[in-house]
């Protein structure tokens, strides 16, 4: 029994730091059609946990022109922080459906499963074939921003890409060109 029309809040707080504050609604699908508000901002959309410390965020993009979709979230964070970290494919991927059969998915939810993937095979090559066994997520995050894909014109970082498009060979890339010699820690970088 909600009242239509245009609603006004009033807010109190208990501790007010800088006055600023910051709301959000639910996903599209689960709003009244007209519900929206009057001065939106699509930048800094990024919700808890993709805003945290260590946190790989995900955007995602259209993998087949390389476009910015426009429900995908973006950054950066309150505190001016860059996210998203990296963009991923996610749309209409061919994925395996709950009764086993292939069928067409997109979201954010199959960019980040393509990150996921691509952390273990990190992972796998650090821990699992020893060479890297004591990775921290700032270093595995490193190793995926370094091997960014980025869109000729486009800065980086920016709030809809964060460091660009992941980019697997890039980033094994990124890791042949380093190595350590005791506490030295070298870089050089791959031949173009």
């Amino acid at each position: 029994n909600l009242k239509e029309g245009i609603w006004k809040f009033k807010l109190y707080g208990k501790l007010v730091v800088n006055g600023q504050y910051y709301a959000w609604l639910p996903q599209r699908a689960l709003l009244e059609e007209n519900t929206k508000f009057l001065n939106p901002s699509q930048f800094t959309t990024l919700t808890i946990p993709s805003t945290a410390k260590d946190v790989i965020s995900v955007a995602y993009y259209n993998q087949n022109n390389d476009t910015v979709v426009s429900t995908s979230g973006r950054g950066y964070t309150l505190d001016n922080s860059v996210k998203p970290d990296i963009a991923a494919g996610g749309v209409n991927a061919m994925v395996i459906g709950k009764d086993g059969k292939i069928e067409s998915a997109s979201g954010s939810s199959v960019a980040t499963a393509i990150v996921t993937g691509l952390v273990s095979l990190i992972l796998e090559w650090s821990i699992v074939l020893g060479n890297e066994k004591d990775i921290s997520m700032s270093n595995l995050i490193s190793y995926i921003i370094r091997g960014a894909k980025k869109r000729p014109g486009d800065n980086y970082p920016n709030k809809q890409w964060g460091y660009g498009m992941v980019n697997m060979e890039g980033i094994f890339d990124a890791i042949r060109g380093e190595y350590r010699i005791g506490n030295l820690f070298i870089r050089y970088a791959p031949k173009k």
